[in-house]
């Protein structure tokens, strides 16, 4: 008996060294666990947060919060903010200042929309997102010139690239990777804009970016351009980006170019009234096979009051939008989209009006497309930067997107929904979006242009 009992006593010891051994090696894991994630934390070097509380204050605060949270213990140096509101702009634009603080650069727009990795904010009283960049790796300088006061499209680009690197420490024989442009819509202007900063720094450094967009769906210049020290209504704001680390982009009209081509032989710039010394409005009812006066004359145009509603003519036109043909040094051809926005003027006199500028002399041709091959884009747009930077999914360290109000018109709901989930999915980084009105990007060997119809994503490693 005695010796069953030491039996039983020596095995009992065993079990509760055992237990011992479990208990220390699961708080031993748990350090572990706890110390690789505030190490992750720490090494956060970017962080999105949204907010759409109906006080502008409070939401702001979310925001900010929400972003500097999943930073750590990292200390921001760039902010890239987007904000929904039909009023108070100033006072707004003061406390994003004031919850980010000071020493940070920041970049920011109005917008009826925003996009994030984890919301999408649409038709609300008050929206805020906030993206906040803590990297040494990147140094980005901001520039800026109210419009109302530039001699000329090309002053007011060479103006504000100049300020930007000058603001980066840098001198103009040290080209940034990548420029982030932000302005006013102006129509067409902005090419001449970027002319100016191509005398500076050169064609071939991209320009990517997009007009802020106020809070309705038409236009009422009620939009606002700001940084940490200035506001504008009438403003260009470009961010020059210098970094060793990788950079990439996409820019896409979101449409299928056709065989149809004219040339325009008279333009005002923003009417086109002959395509070949023809009727411009007669030659795009050719060349849409007959659609656009069949519906016309058929009253699908009309509104309940029998009257042509020129909201259901974009609706066909947006998705039959003009191309504007350019040509590069070595014979490259490229591409990119005017909107045509008809008007009672132009069924009268048969002409087409579009948003960016198409002048005589211009080579013209005809996107076709749907819903669905817009939508089909919005997957294809931030592949194209990945490609371009050589980066995988999750190596960058944040990511920016303007995307078309008109792009925006012609997407279901439902389907514009998952724009976020989409683009986070295939990026994997902080980004932020807004909706944009007219947008800047690279043709490729040719030039950066103005154009609509547009989403553009840059990617920055």
């Amino acid at each position: 008996m005695k010796k069953d009992r030491k039996t039983v006593i020596y095995l009992s010891l065993l079990l509760l060294i055992f237990l011992a051994g479990c208990v220390a090696q699961k708080t031993s894991i748990d350090l572990v666990a706890n110390e690789k994630k505030e190490s992750l934390q720490e090494v956060s070097k970017s962080a999105v947060g949204c907010s759409s509380k109906s006080d502008f204050k409070e939401a702001i605060a979310e925001a900010v919060n929400k972003a500097k949270g999943k930073l750590g213990t990292n200390q921001p140096n760039f902010a890239y903010v987007v904000y929904v509101s039909e009023d108070n702009h100033e006072e707004i634009i003061d406390e994003v200042r004031n919850q980010i603080g000071p020493g940070v650069k920041i970049f920011g727009l109005t917008s009826n929309m925003i996009i994030t990795n984890d919301c999408i904010i649409e038709a609300e009283d008050f929206a805020v997102g906030v993206l906040l960049v803590a990297s040494e790796d990147i140094n980005i300088g901001i520039g800026t010139i109210d419009l109302e006061t530039a001699l000329t499209p090309e002053d007011a680009g060479k103006t504000a690239i100049t300020e930007a690197i000058k603001d980066a420490g840098k001198d103009a024989s040290i080209k940034p990777k990548m420029i982030l442009y932000m302005g006013t819509t102006k129509r067409g202007e902005e090419n001449q804009i970027m002319d100016g900063i191509a005398d500076i720094v050169g064609k071939d450094v991209p320009v990517v970016g997009g007009n802020s967009k106020d809070f309705s769906a038409k236009f009422h210049n009620n939009w606002r351009q700001f940084t940490h020290e200035e506001n504008f209504n009438n403003g260009l704001i470009v961010a020059a980006i210098y970094t060793e680390n990788k950079v990439g982009w996409g820019f896409e009209s979101t449409f299928k170019i056709t065989d149809k081509k004219g040339v325009v032989t008279k333009s005002d710039g923003f009417r086109i009234v002959e395509i070949d010394n023809r009727p411009a409005l007669d030659v795009y009812d050719e060349w849409v096979d007959g659609e656009f006066y069949e519906k016309l004359n058929a009253g699908e145009f009309n509104s309940d009051e029998e009257e042509v509603d020129f909201t259901l003519v974009k609706g066909f036109t947006l998705l039959n939008p003009i191309a504007k043909i350019v040509r590069g040094d070595a014979g490259q051809i490229g591409h990119f989209a005017t909107s045509p926005i008809p008007d009672a003027k132009d069924i009268e006199d048969k002409s087409i009006s579009v948003y960016a500028q198409v002048v005589t002399g211009d080579e013209i041709s005809l996107y076709r497309g749907t819903w669905e091959i817009a939508m089909n884009r919005v997957e294809t747009i931030p592949r194209d930067a990945l490609l371009r930077s050589g980066l995988k999914k999750g190596e960058g360290t944040f990511a920016v997107m303007a995307f078309c109000n008109g792009l925006k018109t012609i997407l279901p709901k439902e389907e514009l929904a998952k724009v976020s989930i989409i683009t986070d999915d295939i990026l994997g980084v902080p980004f932020i979006g807004a909706i944009t009105a007219g947008e800047q990007g690279p043709i490729p060997g040719i030039r950066n242009v103005n154009a609509n119809l547009i989403e553009s994503v840059v990617l920055v490693g």
